[in-house]
């Protein structure tokens, strides 16, 4: 799983990027938080 560096401007939005099947992205984008 690849780990997706979050702005922290904008700590609230999930990033889902296009073609990318992994529903734990916004686990992990809030736990990196």
């Amino acid at each position: 799983m690849q780990k997706k560096i979050v702005p922290k401007m904008y700590p609230m939005i999930p990033l889902t990027i296009p073609g990318d099947d992994d529903d734990d992205d916004e686990a992990v984008l809030f736990d990196d938080l």
